[in-house]
Formats: C-alpha cells, sequence, structure tokens
C-alpha cells in the first residue's frame, strides 16, 4: 500500500509519551516506529494507523490488533502497553519492542540446519498453540512476521497481529464460521519449515524427503503432515510442538558420528605409529600394613566413564586405601 511522505512521523515527534527514533516498517493498516518514553527506561514499537480519515473500518482494525495482543499471554507474542489517538484522532498503540532477524532474511542464505529448522518448529509452534488456546488464529503466518530474536529468554517471535481472528468473539460475521482453522496457521509454518528444510515451496504431492533426504524421517513426516491439503491431515500447533520437542531431544542424545574428534598427538610424517616406542607403567605395588590380624586391606577401584561417547578407551583409575 503506498503512501505520501505526509503519512509519515520524523524522528523527535511524540506520540502521547512517547518520542519517535526511527521508523521500523510499513504494514497494511499502520507504520511502526521505534520509540522511547519521555519518562520511563523504555522502548516500544508504536502502530499509528494510516492517516486515511475516511478509512473507519482500519481504525477498528488496529484497535482490534491491539485489544487481540492485550488478551494473549506469551513471551513470543508482543505485549501491549498503552493506545491512544492523535491530535486528529488517528489511532495508534505502543506495544513490546521484539528486535532480531526474520525467518525470510534467512532464506537468502539458503537453507537452515536440520536443528535450526525443529527448533523452528517447536518454537513457533508453541506460539501458535498459545494463541489457539484462548481462541485467536493469526492468519498471517509468514516468514517476514516470524522473527528470531536475540537478548530474549524466548529466542522466536511471532509479529503483526492485523489480521488476527477471535474465535470467540463474532466480529459482524466478517469470517463465515468453517473457513477459518487454527490448522491454516499449522499449514503456513509447515510451508515455511519445509522452505527452510529444501529452499523450496511445498508443492502438492511432493515430500520434502526427496528434497533433502539427509532430513530425519520424524522432521520430514511432521512437515509432510502440517502441508497437507486436507486440514484433518494437519497435526494441531499443540502437536508440532510436542513432536518437534521429542525430535529435538532426540537429535541432541545421538552424537554427531561423522565428526570424529581429533587425536591430542599427530606423529610426525612418515613416521609409523607401530614404530614408535611403547610406554610401560609398571605394576601397581600392594602393601599390606603390618597389624593385628582382624586389619582388612580393602581395594577400591574406580573406572571413569568417557567424555564423550565417540572416545575408544576408558580411563581407569586404581586406588589402594589401607582400613584398620
Amino acid at each position: 500500500m503506498s503512501r505520501t511522505s505526509s503519512d509519515r512521523l520524523p524522528p523527535g515527534a511524540r506520540i502521547g509519551d512517547y518520542l519517535v527514533q526511527s521508523e521500523l516498517r510499513v504494514e497494511d493498516t499502520g507504520v511502526v516506529y521505534e520509540c522511547t518514553h519521555k519518562v520511563l527506561p523504555r522502548r516500544a514499537a508504536i502502530k499509528v494507523m494510516h492517516r486515511d480519515p475516511w478509512l473507519r473500518e482500519m481504525a477498528i482494525q488496529i484497535i482490534r490488533e491491539a485489544c487481540v495482543l492485550d488478551g494473549l499471554d506469551h513471551p513470543g507474542i508482543p505485549r501491549v502497553f498503552e493506545c491512544g489517538v492523535m491530535s486528529d484522532r488517528t489511532p495508534w498503540f505502543a506495544m513490546e519492542r521484539m528486535d532480531g532477524v526474520s525467518v525470510a532474511n534467512a532464506f537468502s542464505a539458503g537453507t537452515l540446519s536440520v536443528p535450526e529448522v525443529i527448533y523452528l518448529l517447536r518454537d513457533a509452534g508453541e506460539i501458535l498453540a498459545s494463541a489457539h488456546k484462548a481462541g485467536v488464529i493469526h492468519r498471517m503466518v509468514t516468514a517476514t512476521n516470524l522473527v528470531r530474536t536475540s537478548g530474549r529468554k524466548f529466542p522466536y517471535a511471532l509479529l503483526n497481529w492485523a489480521e488476527a481472528y477471535n474465535l470467540e468473539v463474532e466480529l459482524d460475521g466478517e469470517v463465515p464460521v468453517g473457513l477459518v482453522d487454527e490448522r491454516d496457521d499449522v499449514h503456513a509454518l509447515g510451508g515455511i519449515a519445509y522452505r527452510a528444510l529444501t529452499g523450496e515451496i511445498a508443492a502438492d504431492y511432493v515430500s520434502c524427503l526427496g528434497r533433502r533426504p539427509s532430513a530425519p524421517l520424524e522432521l520430514v513426516e511432521l512437515i509432510d503432515q502440517m502441508v497437507a491439503s486436507e486440514r484433518e491431515q494437519r497435526p494441531t500447533a499443540a502437536e508440532v510442538c510436542a513432536r518437534a520437542t521429542e525430535i529435538a531431544h532426540a537429535i541432541e542424545l545421538i552424537p554427531a558420528l561423522s565428526q570424529i574428534d581429533k587425536p591430542r598427538w599427530t606423529p610426525a610424517y612418515g613416521l609409523s605409529p607401530d614404530r614408535l616406542p611403547k610406554k610401560t607403567t609398571p605394576p601397581p605395588q600392594i602393601e599390606m600394613a603390618s597389624g593385628p590380624a582382624s586389619s582388612v586391606a580393602s581395594v577400591e577401584i574406580r573406572i571413569e566413564a568417557p567424555t564423550t561417547a565417540r572416545t575408544a578407551t576408558a580411563d581407569l583409575a586404581i586406588r589402594f586405601k589401607q582400613r584398620s
């Protein structure tokens, strides 16, 4: 949607008790600015509706977006601080600023690694499951709106809830019942994961296994089910999160067999290890303490487990202790 320069606010402009620092992005319903509070040590992202006084529906939509966000509670969903209107009655609302890199930008560098795709499904699935439990469908789950954040406890954030629909609130019949389903969000997330794993756009009857054969079968099956054309065949967001979590645990427990630890020392070129002198260790000496016949010499053997699953030998420590 094209806008004139008069639709923009310059740095230093005031929005309520906030001062504009810079422009972050332009959305269909408004412009999002980075702002700082005049009193509190707070940075916020403030969305100001496009300055079209005749767009009453857009004003309703931006206020509804603020209400939807205010009713959700998840670290991957922006919190709403406050809302208000400008001097010309243009509505705005301030929300939590979530810095990061969008998944769309990550696509420019190619496909993501298998663990990255798994964690993406786990964390984004958790965000959607939280919203769906509250009866809210995002309806705009895209690689641009899904952001990998930094400096926060939760690694992902889902932005731009302008098209969100609350299933528990009737919105003047805007969306007919049956045409909106929470599994539409799952389908969109599956398309993002499909492209992240294969570099291609999801297509019917083309499994991502054929485009990335090295991927774990459990991950392939999950993504294929998410992008299924029939809603009934798709898992819920909560199931996506749970299954991705299980796959993540399995991946973390299985060592990368192709990555072999380098030896601590490598013989010089041309010198065979078989020709090196063997280091011999004398057997341990066991000394029995003299004393009463009732004194007992106890031997304690401790075996230290290898530090990694790829270590071929175990360290054996033998300690002898005399008890009387």
